[in-house]
């Protein structure tokens, strides 16, 4: 199980999900729907994991 997570500048979470798979699309569509529900940003930014 993976966890996919979104911050905001004061490092509360405003979203998350889980996959099963660690893959390019289960990040893209996490990125998809955090972005389709809380606006674009003017960065972002991704761990080494």
């Amino acid at each position: 199980m993976y966890l996919y997570r979104a911050i905001d500048n004061h490092s509360d979470t405003i979203e998350f999900g889980f996959s099963e798979w660690h893959k390019t699309t289960a990040a893209k569509w996490f990125l998809r729907e955090a972005l389709k529900r809380h606006g674009h940003s003017e960065r972002i930014l991704v761990d080494g994991s």
